[in-house]
């Protein structure tokens, strides 16, 4: 059944009021705000207290220029308020769906805007620990990170140019100055066996083939600096013939042991290839020459 909503202000009035020539007059008020009155069947019986919004509109009678009553039309809003609280659950809802949309979209498109950046740092990390001559992709260089790209590749440049250019040094001065200071050394140890030198000329010879030995270490770490390329840690392996890297060696030592009136011949050498880092073959042969020449005794 329809309810019927019931007033307090709602009276019946037997008056015969004929409508005014003029129209309506204007009501004095209008109820904007939401009234509550009791809600009832058509039998007349409360079935219930539940109190219900309305609207009400009320206009004041007039009959000849004199005020006979009032006239209030209300209309029952609730199933607005329901169409509003149902809208408002709604919003509520989808509300919170956006934003978790929005927080998933936001993370991931973050995320795919960093990943550029997280390639860049992964790169340079490859860089400074391993190989100089690596190089971070380009990805776009109109853009900032294509700009700091550009930017650290240059520097990368400039750190491979600087670091090759100090081993460069460190291989040419340790080569230079190897040879004469064993020379040097060799001639101050066989002016110790003269007996035409006095002793006191002797024992400053002394101090000095000390010096030079300190000065050949340091001449030999250098070396060693320079030939195991600390800025990368992988050796350069390639295939060697061992016989001809051992007479490289022989060469450069033999003017070492003429000047210790010792003798270096190699002998007969079986063909063998092998695959290994050049500089380091190099400094490993020359050093185990070297000390076998440094302890033959004269005419060996």
């Amino acid at each position: 059944e329809t309810p019927v909503f019931y007033s307090l202000l709602a009276q019946q009035i037997a008056l015969d009021i004929p409508l005014a020539r003029n129209g309506e007059r204007v009501s004095s008020f209008v109820h904007l705000a939401p009234e509550k009155i009791p809600s009832l069947r058509l039998n007349g019986k409360l079935k219930h207290k539940a109190y219900v919004s309305f609207r009400s509109v009320s206009r004041q009678l007039y009959y000849r220029e004199k005020r006979v009553g009032w006239a209030t039309i209300a209309l029952p809003v609730a199933d607005v308020e329901d169409s509003l609280e149902h809208l408002f659950l709604l919003l509520a809802v989808g509300g919170l769906i956006v934003a978790a949309l929005i927080g998933v979209g936001s993370f991931f498109l973050t995320r795919q805007a960093l990943s550029p950046v997280r390639n860049i740092i992964r790169k340079a990390r490859q860089v400074s620990h391993s190989h100089l001559d690596e190089r971070i992709e380009i990805q776009n260089p109109a853009d900032e990170l294509g700009q700091l790209t550009l930017v650290l590749n240059d520097l990368f440049e400039r750190l491979q140019k600087a670091f090759e250019t100090q081993k460069q040094f460190l291989a040419d001065a340790a080569h230079e100055l190897k040879t004469p200071l064993s020379i040097l050394r060799s001639h101050w140890e066989s002016e110790i066996d003269n007996p035409e030198v006095p002793h006191a000329l002797k024992e400053k010879i002394v101090q000095d083939i000390e010096n030079i030995t300190r000065l050949s270490r340091l001449i030999n770490s250098l070396l060693f600096l320079s030939q195991t390329e600390q800025i990368n840690s992988n050796f350069e392996f390639e295939i060697l013939e061992l016989g001809g890297l051992i007479q490289e060696v022989a060469a450069d030592i033999r003017m070492l042991t003429e000047a210790k009136s010792r003798q270096l011949q190699v002998v007969e050498l079986v063909p063998a290839t092998i695959r290994g880092d050049r500089s380091s073959l190099y400094q490993l042969f020359f050093n185990l020459i070297d000390n076998a020449a440094k302890y033959t005794p004269e005419g060996g």
